[in-house]
């Protein structure tokens, strides 16, 4: 009894953590199956990333022509569009640089089957 007191609540966690492990059990064993789809849809994923980061590429090329990513122009800009929209362009510019790497290292290394066949 003491020991259900202590430790029952460890049972309300495991339950839903073995059922997301038999969701990401059935997708690794889809994946397996489907290498070729997965490669065609892992491709339409990249080519619209390498599009917005060309996007943005471009925009910090221009803002930095015009002298926008400089500190003084955050500091003269009251309203702080100037720090926010550096910051903006930074992040959106890391998270689509390391979403176009993924997605490359998935295409290029193919992990998925030898994945599932370590895993299942």
């Amino acid at each position: 009894m003491a020991f259900m007191a202590l430790f029952g609540w460890i049972f309300l966690l495991m339950i839903p953590a073995f059922y997301i492990g038999m969701a990401l059990e059935a997708v690794l064993t889809w994946a397996a199956a489907h290498v070729l789809l997965l490669n065609v849809i892992l491709v339409l994923l990249l080519v619209p990333n390498l599009l917005i980061l060309w996007i943005l590429l471009k925009i910090r090329a221009k803002w930095k022509r015009e002298g926008k990513l400089k500190a003084s122009y955050a500091r003269r800009d009251p309203t702080l569009k100037g720090f926010l929209g550096r910051f903006t362009l930074f992040c959106g510019l890391a998270w689509e640089f390391f979403v176009v790497i993924a997605f490359l290292a998935l295409l290029i290394f193919q992990p998925i089957p030898r994945l599932a066949g370590i895993l299942l």
